[in-house]
């Protein structure tokens, strides 16, 4: 039989043929399925309100506060008529997810073609795209009423590779399943036909964005702005004015020429002068600003009145902070239940529905979050952030610096008759510090570290390598905490340090950080057989709250300088120290503003200040205070700084083992001294960098 070539070519081409067609219906998407409760759909289409509750029942389980109804108002406001509208709410009340919500409801009917929502950070901007797309594929009713929205993405089946050959109809879908952005389908009569999603971070180029769709091109026509600011660029005018910049410039411009693009933008003031606090003030946004509670209790109350409620609010907190079972809490929420007829008085609850299980109503639970931080309760809670007194020194990290003594380590000067130490105690890493102190209480800190020890000197906690979990990999957290402040205290209860005058000397009192895992810590205080180790717990007296000193006296208690050790029967027996850090952190800040010699000074071992920069960024950048008046009395109230860049463990550690100085006997007086005026020497960066050349 002759070979007919044409007739193979011919079969080839029909079995390719047969093949790309095969292959065109297995990309192919159709049938769309039917909307499932058009009635369902349609009410939503211009209720943003209704939508949220129908498609997203979970996300408004608490019911709403009026600041939602106020906030959903301005979201359909921008959305179907235009405008710019900031929108100061408080922490954790749903600003980002009713954004991400408004922005479906905006694509899915047709009301916005190109939406970019923007975050503060890369970071922040993806998880809320992830989010997004997680709805498009999981939504069970987004899944049934939309169904030429949400039907391509599901037949992706997780493989984004399979966008580019997708097909309805016959037709490129051109859809878009990336990290940053969203193209919905193009489908013939869908109302989110070509729409776009995405996401931005303020501090990244955004200019020129612009997508095509048959021929024409669509610029954005929404931007959501979420939160656009961090703690650390709120701190920073030079950052401030940088995003000030990029929202009135390239966010405006999105547009195109002489289109003003609508914009929204949740957010919450963290200090006076910030971004939102900026913006809130501005001519061409409409602003509005709103806290947990429209009024404090006591507003609009009689004198007397007033003067009661404080003082059941004040009575409240210190049985919270003094009690120290486990249902302290509860003692507190029951003293709140019984006198909430006054104590609730001239307070008004935003969200009345916003408490925890453990609490009676959104008064206490917002009261709650001012007795825990009270500057954060004001910034981030109530949007009103307090002013700082700044007319008192800041301690500077170069003042820290300055204080070098030029001594060995773990050397105790001649004149110091008294060493002490303290640990603080995390998941991790655990730190330590130990001081010898002399008659005057000056202070020379003559050793600090972690356990387990760092491979640099330069590092925070959150990236330790070397940690308990390396160390004890076979433990769990608790037995790891256990063992390790076990072998910590053994250490330093062992160490035997050398005075100038060659006299061996011992800690003579080590407290050991017991406000987290606190049966852990008193397990292996009793473990490791160290005598003059004690479990400590750090209270924050504020200027309002009653000094230790005027606690009631009770039997088997000691009390001390700002601090004091309660009897056992609360505690099961077990033996700790309360200390007033409010009190002394600021102890130790005046302490760096003496001249070494000078009665109570401050220093620090070695003389190379490349060593000692790590442990002065956490005595000096990780806390700030707030000078409150109250009860006749003027308390420096600390505070964490909001950044959460800057660890504060070696400042807590020196904190604590001065503390343990007064606990063993050493007197300064009644009151800290004075902060003597004097010329600040300054480090300077060169002579910085010739100390690292150096090292």
């Amino acid at each position: 039989m002759a070979y007919d070539g044409n007739a193979l070519q011919a079969n080839q081409d029909k079995d390719l043929a047969s093949k790309n067609e095969a292959n065109k219906l297995a990309r192919d998407i159709k049938p769309m399925p039917s909307v499932v409760d058009p009635i369902r759909k349609e009410a939503c289409r211009y209720d943003l309100k209704i939508f949220c509750e129908t498609y997203y029942p979970d996300a408004v389980y608490m019911g709403w506060s009026k600041t939602h109804l106020q906030y959903l108002k301005n979201l359909q406001i921008v959305i179907l008529e235009g405008g710019r509208i900031a929108e100061a709410m408080a922490r954790g009340g749903g600003k980002s997810t009713l954004a991400k919500i408004a922005s479906q409801w905006a694509i899915l009917y047709g009301h916005r073609k190109f939406i970019v929502l923007a975050g503060a950070a890369v970071d922040s901007s993806e998880l809320l795209m992830k989010s997004i797309k997680e709805d498009l594929l999981t939504n069970g009713l987004l899944l049934e009423d939309f169904p030429s929205a949400c039907h391509a993405f599901v037949k992706l089946d997780g493989e984004a590779r399979k966008q580019g050959g997708q097909l309805y109809e016959g037709e490129k879908t051109k859809i878009e399943w990336g990290t940053k952005s969203v193209m919905f389908p193009r489908i013939k009569g869908s109302e989110s036909y070509g729409s776009c999603i995405m996401v931005a971070s303020i501090d990244k180029n955004i200019r020129g964005q612009a997508i095509s769709i048959n021929g024409k091109t669509i610029r954005p026509d929404l931007v959501l702005l979420d939160d656009p600011q961090t703690d650390e660029s709120a701190a920073s005018a030079l950052q401030t004015r940088k995003r000030m910049k990029t929202i009135n410039g390239a966010f405006a411009g999105l547009g195109g020429p002489g289109v003003k693009i609508s914009m929204l933008m949740p957010c919450t003031i963290i200090q006076k002068g910030d971004l939102a606090d900026q913006i809130l003030n501005n001519k061409l946004w409409r602003g509005n600003v709103s806290g947990l509670l429209e009024s404090m209790p006591g507003e609009g109350c009689s004198e007397d009145e007033r003067i009661a409620i404080d003082k059941h609010w004040d009575e409240y907190r210190i049985i919270q902070e003094c009690e120290e079972d486990e249902d302290s809490f509860d003692n507190a929420t029951e003293y709140y239940k019984i006198n909430r007829h006054i104590m609730d008085k001239g307070a008004v609850a935003d969200w009345t529905e916003r408490f925890n299980h453990d609490e009676i109503s959104a008064i206490q639970n917002a009261m709650n979050l001012k007795i825990f931080n009270e500057p954060a309760f004001w910034a981030e809670y109530m949007n009103q952030p307090m002013t700082e007194d700044l007319g008192e020194r800041r301690l500077s990290t170069g003042e820290v610096l300055e204080q070098l003594n030029h001594r060995v380590r773990l050397t105790v000067p001649l004149a110091c008759n008294v060493i002490t130490s303290h640990i603080d105690v995390h998941d991790d890493v655990l730190y330590y510090l130990v001081l010898a102190v002399d008659d005057n209480f000056s202070g020379s800190i003559i050793d600090y570290g972690t356990y387990p020890k760092q491979s640099t000197r330069n590092f925070v906690k959150r990236t330790a390598i070397n940690t308990l979990a390396t160390t004890y990999p076979a433990m769990g957290t608790e037995a790891r905490i256990r063992t390790g402040v076990k072998y910590l205290l053994e250490k330093l209860g062992g160490t035997v340090y050398k005075r100038d005058d060659n006299t061996a000397m011992h800690i003579n009192k080590i407290l050991v950080d017991c406000g987290y895992k606190a049966d852990e810590v008193y397990s292996a205080i009793a473990a490791s057989g160290v005598t003059q180790a004690i479990a400590a717990r750090g209270m924050g007296i504020k200027a309002s709250g009653k000094p230790m000193s005027e606690y009631k006296k009770e039997v088997g208690t000691v009390k001390g300088h700002h601090w004091r050790i309660p009897n056992t029967k609360k505690n099961h027996g077990l033996r700790h120290v309360q200390v007033d850090t409010n009190y002394w952190k600021s102890f130790v800040h005046n302490r760096f503003f003496t001249t070494q010699g000078d009665k109570g000074n401050m220093s620090l071992w070695g003389d190379k200040i490349s060593d000692h920069e790590n442990i002065a960024n956490h005595i000096a950048k990780s806390e700030n205070w707030i000078k409150n008046e109250a009860m006749g009395r003027e308390v420096h109230e600390w505070f964490v700084l909001p950044t959460g860049r800057q660890d504060n463990h070696w400042f807590d550690t020196l904190v604590g083992a001065c503390c343990a100085a007064s606990i063993v006997g050493v007197q300064f007086g009644t009151e800290m001294v004075v902060v003597k005026k004097r010329k600040v020497k300054r480090v300077k960066m060169s002579d910085r960098i010739k100390q690292r050349q150096r090292a």
